[in-house]
């Protein structure tokens, strides 16, 4: 019911998929892995976002579990033709399902009449309360799956949507514990429970602070005894984050960086984290322009660091510097993202 009435949102929204109908598709599919419509729909979220490569992978998975004769297949191949040219890609062949093999009309998307009245009579206070149900649905299956990584995955994003930041950060542990888990099983930290989860929905918001304080002080216990565990430094750098202790994220981004001072990921988390412990200050701090410099020497057209370089030299006055690196990083954009709309401007609003 809740995809159905996903579906009737965003027609109601004139095809935007909408972020309550994105956070109803993502719990969706966190329940039901191969749902078409939920497939569907988050891939045309993705695609106005500007991420038309993530778009075009999800598709092409849809695609082939969908039969060359299913009704809405032609406007599937249609939302790929336009990913593949907004990208760049080689589309090539789109495969589909075995033949004789079968859509239910359930899974196809496009709400029915009936779906679009009962989502226009329904309140955002009820339709909220539908994706709740869904969400809590999702968290259950999570403690007989554990480690459903894409599960735990879409239960974050789901949170996160619903305003839930605590629970996300809860649920972002153990995404991270697993995404960890195939290179350092024995020094992996358990992460939090579906029961966990669910005991922290009847919680206020100092509780929920509470647990989350507790979890990320064992982890730092931990890492104070494995020292060289990158993986751990980074969940803590980020559940620090999260708690708004932004100078214990950064010094733990530190440690990140320097047991991978080459990687251009970690180098991102740390410059961030540098940002988010300066608070509003007048000038960028030194720590995080030498950061972003270092990472545009590792790799040229990162695309956050051209961005951050930018404002620096624009900031400083030098505006044809300023110009260099966004017009560098316009190049990399895809048309009609965005991310591409937000440069634009910028480079509108330099004085010549």
């Amino acid at each position: 019911i809740i995809g159905s009435m996903a579906e009737a949102l965003v027609f109601a929204a004139q095809g935007i998929v909408t972020a309550d109908a994105l956070a109803a598709f993502e719990t969706v599919l966190g329940v039901r892995p191969n749902d078409a419509a939920a497939q569907y729909y988050i891939g045309i979220s993705l695609a106005q976002q500007g991420r038309h490569g993530d778009a075009l992978e999800m598709w092409r998975k849809l695609a082939a579990e969908t039969p060359a004769d299913a009704l809405w297949r032609a406007d599937l191949v249609t939302w790929m033709r336009r990913a593949a040219e907004e990208t760049g890609i080689e589309l090539g062949s789109i495969p589909s399902a075995p033949a004789g093999a079968t859509q239910s009309a359930e899974a196809a998307p496009g709400p029915s009449h009936e779906d679009m009245a009962a989502a226009a009579e329904m309140s955002a206070e009820d339709r909220n309360d539908m994706i709740r149900a869904m969400v809590a649905r999702l968290a259950a299956r999570l403690e007989e799956e554990p480690d459903d990584l894409d599960g735990w995955r879409r239960l974050v994003n789901s949170y996160r949507v619903l305003g839930e930041d605590a629970k996300a950060a809860a649920a972002q542990q153990r995404v991270s514990e697993l995404e960890a888990g195939a290179a350092q099983p024995a020094e992996t930290t358990p992460g939090p429970s579906a029961e966990d989860i669910a005991a922290a929905e009847g919680m206020n918001a100092e509780q929920q602070a509470q647990m989350i304080g507790a979890m990320v002080t064992q982890l730092a216990e931990r890492l104070s005894e494995n020292p060289d565990d990158l993986e751990g430094w980074l969940r803590l750098g980020r559940s620090y984050s999260v708690l708004s202790r932004h100078a214990e994220s950064r010094d733990a981004y530190a440690r990140a960086a320097d047991l991978a001072p080459d990687d251009t990921t970690v180098l991102r988390g740390y410059a961030r984290a540098v940002m988010s412990a300066a608070g509003n200050v007048t000038q960028f701090p030194q720590q995080a322009i030498v950061l972003y410099q270092r990472i545009l020497e590792l790799d040229p057209n990162q695309p956050e660091a051209l961005w951050f370089m930018g404002l620096v030299e624009a900031a400083d006055g030098r505006n044809d510097a300023a110009r260099g690196f966004w017009k560098r990083l316009l190049d990399l954009l895809p048309a009609g993202g965005a991310d591409r709309s937000v440069v634009e401007r910028a480079l509108n609003e330099l004085p010549n």
